[in-house]
């Protein structure tokens, strides 16, 4: 999701001269994208219960992300 960001962070902002350099841009962030996916899939795939809590837990975390998000 990180590296699905920089392609998001750089049509909003639409500058010139970024703030933070990728090494590669167009080349790396869709590889990186791959690799993780792949990364997910597989583990998803070979451990299908685990997995699941592990993304129940992260989920977990929505719940807080809001309330501080609104808070502000």
């Amino acid at each position: 999701m990180t590296v699905c960001g920089i392609f998001i962070l750089r049509r909003r902002k639409d500058i010139e001269k970024p703030e933070y350099r990728v090494p590669l841009y167009p080349i790396l962030p869709p590889i990186g994208i791959l690799g993780g996916s792949y990364i997910l899939y597989s583990t998803l795939v070979s451990s299908p219960i685990n997995s699941i809590i592990g993304i129940g837990i992260a989920l977990l975390g929505l719940p807080f992300y809001f309330y501080l998000k609104n808070k502000k």
